[in-house]
């Protein structure tokens, strides 16, 4: 099992990936690069070619023997690389080429290609070339090859060379990502739910304040619906969306646990904490309950108070979490309890007293991610506009967690260097948000509204011609302007995705 490179990629020399399509509409090729930690020169190109049905592969050089240890396999590799014959491979009509600068390329990272979606057979034979324009002397990147599913050879792996060489096991590192217009569903198997419009608190980071305009409740009509999808097995799993308390609403309204516990399915509560009272938690911790999130954003009630407008004293929260905590334990159940904090420009100092506390209420993990600037007031406060500070407070929280032995999600060090791109996103195909008011929306980030419940039915909208559209576009080189600016599937120094009003009001004059 091991990695190799395939060498410099100078004018001339070729990769060619055959591999088996395991799916219908291949929509995305992430490919992993190496740039020699350098700024490469020239352009890359990339392409996709549909194989011919009766494509047979020429005779083959046998690959290294098995069996060796890595370093022998890893040299025994190379050797073969530079000795297996040529065997040139006649390929067949090219579905699709992309060019971009070599120099847009990061090191060891993927890079992924829109190809589509294509209509694709499972078991259909396809080819990815990959090669370049630079020349001897002028730094070319190249890819990575591996023997091994594991380390992330390339889905369907059939054969590799590079130009023209036999690779044996070795194929191009990467990851294959399939999605057409329609969901292979008829519903969802995922809703994040809220079942009022309407929340006990207002904070000042929220991002669904645009939903509370009006108060509006999930209809008992809507609710008898989700009960089917859950008996039938269509709907899998439930969470609490982020735009209400599911716990305040059980308290002000009645029946709101009753309803999910009903369902019957794992849930997940994201919660601000207010309610989350003793009878609370060991109603929860006598249900299906998969994990519980506490959000905070602070470690001092001056703070809390400030960023979450409307709560109590941030020592009431605390009892309420140690009365979870306790339940839990006495419960013998085991699901994950986490807090979460917002990482602010006026609550980094905040951070490792945040952490501090999550370990001493024994909390399972600490969530740390960047504020979500979707209004003009919430961008001064963006550690994109203080990155020394955020990667210095970073370093201490990596080595506070590793010291108090607590699991904490941190994001990435920003490198300095801003590009506008953003991870794949695979969130249409299998899940939504329903909304008290009966809007159906594609994921939590605003402006995304497929629908409404109250006039057409979920079945309707999940495969309807708005999702059909989102489907087509979420991946593509021209996304919805709120993919664009995606928070949860950013890249570290996309900017768009801190400063999103901003970028929003950029995009969409």
């Amino acid at each position: 099992m091991g990695k190799i490179n395939a060498g410099e990629l100078l004018a001339g020399r070729e990769v060619i990936q055959l591999f088996r399509a395991t799916e219908d509409h291949l929509a995305f090729i992430s490919v992993v690069f190496a740039t020699y930690a350098r700024q490469n020169r020239g352009t890359l190109s990339i392409a996709l070619h549909r194989m011919p049905e009766d494509f047979t592969l020429p005779e083959l050089h046998p690959a290294a023997p098995p069996g060796r240890s890595r370093p022998q396999r890893l040299i025994a590799a190379l050797r073969h690389q530079l000795d297996a014959p040529k065997r040139p491979i006649k390929l067949g009509p090219r579905i699709i080429r992309q060019r971009l600068p070599s120099k847009n390329l990061f090191d060891c990272e993927p890079f992924d290609f829109a190809v589509g979606p294509i209509t694709t057979k499972p078991g259909e034979l396809l080819a990815l070339t990959i090669c370049s324009d630079a020349v001897r002397g002028y730094c070319a990147p190249t890819t990575w090859l591996t023997d091994t599913d594991i380390e992330g050879r390339l889905p369907g792996h059939v054969a590799c060379f590079v130009d023209s060489h036999y690779q044996g096991e070795f194929g191009v590192q990467g990851v294959l990502t399939y999605g057409g217009a329609l969901a292979p569903t008829t519903v969802p198997k995922m809703l994040l739910y809220s079942p009022v419009t309407q929340c006990n608190l207002n904070c000042i980071h929220c991002i669904s304040a645009h939903t509370r305009k009006t108060v509006k409740h999930m209809s008992a009509d809507v609710k008898a619906q989700m009960k089917a999808w859950a008996r039938s097995g269509q709907l899998e799993v439930i969470s609490s969306d982020y735009s209400g308390d599911i716990l305040w609403a059980d308290s002000r309204f009645g029946g709101e646990l009753d309803f999910i516990f009903d369902l019957d399915i794992p849930f997940h509560i994201d919660t601000n904490g207010v309610c989350l009272t003793a009878v609370v938690s060991e109603r929860l911790c006598q249900a299906k309950i998969g994990s519980l999130n506490i959000s905070l954003d602070a470690a001092r009630d001056e703070t809390f108070r400030r960023v979450r407008k409307g709560a109590p004293p941030l020592a009431e929260v605390i009892e309420n979490i140690k009365a979870l905590m306790q339940a839990r334990a006495a419960a013998g159940v085991t699901f994950p309890v986490s807090l979460s904090f917002t990482i602010m420009r006026s609550t980094l100092t905040e951070w490792p007293e945040f952490v501090r506390m999550g370990k001493s209420l024994g909390v399972d993990i600490v969530i740390s991610r960047h504020l979500e600037a979707f209004t003009p007031e919430m961008e001064p406060d963006s550690c994109w506009h203080d990155q020394a500070a955020f990667n210095a407070a970073r370093l201490g929280i990596v080595a506070l967690a590793a010291e108090l032995d607590i699991l904490v999600t941190i994001p990435e060090p920003f490198s300095g260097i801003a590009r506008t791109a953003r991870r794949l996103c695979t969130v249409p195909w299998h899940s939504s948000v329903i909304l008290g008011n009966g809007d159906i929306a594609a994921c939590c980030v605003p402006g995304l509204v497929m629908g409404n419940v109250n006039e057409t039915s979920l079945e309707e909208i999940w495969n309807g011609p708005a999702y059909q559209e989102l489907r087509r576009t979420v991946n593509s080189s021209t996304p919805p302007p709120s993919c664009a600016t995606c928070p949860m599937f950013r890249l570290t120094d996309n900017p768009d995705s801190y400063l999103i009003h901003s970028a929003l009001a950029r995009i969409t004059a």
